[in-house]
């Protein structure tokens, strides 16, 4: 076999990052920002992305604080670490001096979101609260393809912790509360056994059943056949099939 020099490897591996790179460098300078609300996938609908951009600007007049939210059908290779901060950067996301933009971007075909948090709102929004709204509250809905339920949702909570960093009543906000993300197992795990289970159940009774023939076809003689295993002379050995 004909060795792959080390700077052929090398190089293959330098192209297929160029080409990542060179996708998500494409799609970032097609990003043009529409307004607060951003649905380059189009899985929202006219009238939810006004409620939800009146809701943004209503929370920006009152708090400061500048949410832009982004979804995309796809990065195209990029990371999203990388790809939310770079974002963030380009748009001037929030007031510069305070920075005080909060990025919340959707990656659909990737199944990845992140909330990309200001330096001004961190002590509010730390990675970990960040991640729990994501999980805990935006995922249920995306989960059901309730994308809306989700985004606001996902504002809803950000404006909470918004509100309270600034000492101002979260009333004041006229936020509409969520609705409820769908209800789901009590106890995933099980189901997923269950479904593990089962077929090696079914191919356990089909086993036995197969075994039983090849039994009954060899009544007769003084070898006989159970599984995997014959049976002469009364003792067990081994037989591959």
């Amino acid at each position: 076999m004909k060795k792959v020099q080390p700077y052929t490897a090398l190089c293959f591996l330098l192209l297929v990052v160029f080409e990542h790179g060179l996708f998500a460098e494409e799609l970032w300078e097609r990003l043009i920002p529409r307004g607060l609300v951003n649905d380059y996938a189009g899985v929202l609908k006219r009238d939810q992305v006004s409620q939800l951009e009146s809701s943004l600007r209503t929370l920006q007049e009152k708090t400061g604080a500048q949410i832009a939210v982004v979804i995309l059908k796809s990065l195209e290779g990029g990371q999203i670490d990388d790809f939310s901060i770079r974002l963030a950067e380009r748009w001037e996301i929030g007031q510069a001096e305070k920075d005080s933009g909060i990025l919340f971007l959707i990656a659909l075909a990737e199944k990845r979101m992140r909330i990309e948090v200001g330096y001004g709102w961190e002590g509010a929004i730390p990675d970990s609260v960040a991640k729990s709204i994501i999980t805990n509250t935006v995922r249920p809905h995306f989960a059901a393809d309730d994308f809306y339920s989700g985004v606001s949702a996902g504002i809803y909570a950000l404006a909470q912790r918004i509100a309270e960093e600034k000492g101002i009543p979260f009333s004041s906000l006229s936020l509409t509360a969520p609705s409820s993300p769908p209800t789901v197992s009590s106890n995933p795990f099980s189901s997923r056994l269950v479904k593990l289970v089962i077929p090696f159940i079914m191919a356990f009774f089909l086993a036995l059943i197969g075994s039983w023939r090849r039994m009954q076809y060899y009544k007769n003689r003084r070898t006989f056949y159970w599984g995997g295993y014959r049976i002469w002379n009364g003792r067990w050995r081994l037989w591959w099939q």
